[in-house]
């Protein structure tokens, strides 16, 4: 199960709501991990995203998730996205930002940059950096 934080402070289950005068996002799977211990019950750890789960497009650069272990869940954030995911295991969580990441790539490319709000705007610049098309 994700979750999508907007702009507006509104936070929805699921699949993002394409309102992108707030925003949305989908994410890829991780190769490398650099961990930080914190405490016996959380542990604070980086995952580097280095392929999508769509091969119409590859990725220029690696994404980072940060992932933080609470006691029966993993919780993984691309911070600069607002983004982020829980689940049983950090591939559930990786699985699904991969997911929304690939859709919200696709949906602000579709979209004219004056429909988008302040957020998505930076969003699309920023998944540009790191998403090309293999078409």
């Amino acid at each position: 199960m994700s979750f999508t934080c907007f702009e507006v402070s509104a936070i929805v289950e699921s699949k993002p709501l394409l309102n992108f005068s707030s925003g949305a996002l989908n994410a890829p799977l991780f190769i490398t991990s650099d961990s930080n211990y914190t405490s016996s019950d959380s542990i604070e750890e980086k995952e580097f995203i280095h392929t999508l789960i769509n091969f119409k497009y590859s990725l220029k650069q690696p994404i980072i998730v940060n992932f933080k272990r609470e006691k029966f869940e993993y919780i993984g954030d691309i911070p600069e996205l607002k983004l982020y995911s829980y689940g049983k295991n950090k591939f559930e969580v990786l699985r699904e930002l991969n997911e929304e990441l690939t859709e919200l790539f696709e949906k602000l490319l579709s979209m004219d940059d004056s429909k988008l709000g302040k957020y998505p705007k930076i969003w699309k610049s920023i998944l540009k950096e790191y998403i090309s098309n293999e078409d």
